[in-house]
């Protein structure tokens, strides 16, 4: 997407079943400072079975929205379709469950304009309960930022893949439309086995190809965490996902058998290894070394599942 575009900042971000979360949200987006940008939001209803599409047209009476609907399940597909209507020169991508400061959009805007050489920007994200936790929580401590993308960094130019997550990010547009071009393969797809890493390996590749990367603090959002977020199952469930992810990544494709093999072989016999040293803890009670062992021996196991059946990415 080479060439100019007119001035204007576009909120971009994916729902599927966010009827629990997207009111805070989009009150928050209500509320926001004047931009010397005019901004909307485009948001993609992505075949939720809930009451998304009723909020938001809902809020559609009151702020600039666009709403995309999407029948292809999964998060890359949903953001590809709302790619197709960015118009502006500036997209901020987000989720469906965040709730942003008041100067968020003018924040972005302020620092876009003085470090015209960078393409990236992102800022902080806060795990925000918004509903009592599962006594597992107390445990992870170490793991919010793959669980519950938790992130912060000093103001600065920063190692984009390790500290730009998701929920809070903007970018010029053509690099986000070109972030989101390298996503396919990976992400969330409505099913329980998808492959984690859609975002990491998109921002990877667009910093690789040039795009430099700023951390602004002053910049954050809220993510809005819910009760089943923090249960065991998903938790390991989501360990598994990152581990089948990182596989992904790791080798070069169906035909690399050596590369398919070597991480096989590595991820069995380091799961194997945490298995042996969780079979003495009988007690299922939040535990931290306990959870350690579960979440590294499950992020093997969808290491292996990965290496076995991919996806593979080139």
């Amino acid at each position: 997407m080479v060439g100019s575009r007119d001035p204007g900042i576009e909120v971009l971000f994916a729902c599927y079943n966010g009827a629990q979360t997207l009111p805070a949200m989009l009150e928050a987006l209500e509320g926001q400072l004047p931009t010397r940008r005019p901004w909307r939001i485009v948001a993609v209803d992505n075949a939720s079975k809930d009451e998304t599409a009723t909020i938001l047209r809902s809020f559609a009476q009151r702020i600039p929205i666009e709403i995309v609907h999407e029948g292809n399940p999964g998060k890359t597909a949903a953001l590809l379709a709302g790619s197709r209507r960015l118009r502006g020169d500036l997209t901020v991508l987000t989720d469906d469950d965040v709730i942003p400061n008041a100067d968020w959009l003018q924040t972005y805007e302020n620092v876009a304009d003085a470090r015209p050489d960078y393409g990236l920007f992102g800022g902080p994200i806060v795990p925000h309960p918004i509903e009592v936790l599962d006594p597992w929580w107390t445990v992870t401590e170490g793991y919010h930022d793959v669980l519950f993308a938790k992130t912060d960094h000093a103001e600065g130019l920063v190692d984009a893949p390790a500290h730009i997550f998701g929920p809070n990010y903007m970018a010029r547009t053509p690099v986000a439309i070109e972030a989101i071009g390298y996503m396919q393969g990976l992400g969330p797809d409505q099913s329980a086995t998808f492959a984690l890493g859609d975002e990491s390996v998109a921002i990877e590749r667009v910093v690789a190809n040039g795009a430099q990367a700023w951390f602004v603090p002053q910049a954050p959002v809220l993510h809005q965490l819910r009760h089943r977020y923090t249960t065991l199952p998903y938790m390991l469930g989501r360990a598994q996902r990152k581990g089948r992810g990182v596989a992904a990544l790791s080798v070069k494709g169906a035909g690399d058998w050596r590369g398919r093999m070597g991480f096989l072989l590595g991820s069995l016999a380091r799961g194997a290894s945490q298995y042996v040293r969780q079979l003495g803890r009988s007690r299922q009670a939040p535990e931290r070394a306990l959870f350690v062992n579960l979440y590294q021996m499950n992020w093997h196991i969808g290491a292996v599942r990965g290496a076995l059946k991919g996806p593979f990415l080139s």
